[in-house]
């Protein structure tokens, strides 16, 4: 993905995790806004593009306790617990727990997109059947490529 086309990696992780959980239609709508882009498309911008439903302003929370991206919030991993948490402002925590940060962006733009190939719930359960408990990046690709078992 052209970096030109991103305010920064944030917004490059959360439009690829919007292209995993997007209808087509989606997919051309945020297709079309990227064309239409005059400047590089930040996290917000991808929110509004995703969901123009939700509106930031009614989601807008100053807590100091967890990183917030746009409207997610990401939770490190505490010393006595593995893998990263996820929260959108909206919606409230989501389920699962991310290896790397770099994973919760991805998963937050898969909600975004709207999770079309199949719920996160879905894809956490089937993770800690393996008995390992934190979702790749490789897992949620798989996970939402077609003809994947839900």
């Amino acid at each position: 993905m052209d970096m030109s086309l991103f305010a920064n990696r944030d917004a490059e992780l959360v439009h690829d995790g919007i292209l995993l959980g997007a209808s087509s239609r989606d997919h051309e709508r945020l297709e079309a806004s990227k064309r239409a882009a005059v400047e590089p498309l930040t996290v917000r911008d991808l929110e509004r593009i995703a969901r123009p439903d939700i509106d930031p302003a009614d989601y807008t929370d100053r807590s100091t306790e967890f990183e917030q991206v746009g409207m997610a919030h990401l939770s490190a991993p505490p010393q006595d617990r593995d893998g990263w948490a996820l929260a959108a402002t909206w919606f409230g925590w989501l389920p699962g727990r991310y290896d790397t940060r770099d994973t919760t962006l991805v998963a937050y733009g898969y909600v975004l997109g709207g999770e079309m190939p199949g719920n996160l719930e879905d894809l956490r359960n089937r993770v800690q059947r393996v008995e390992r408990g934190l979702i790749t990046l490789d897992d949620l690709k798989t996970f939402a490529a077609p003809g994947s078992e839900t």
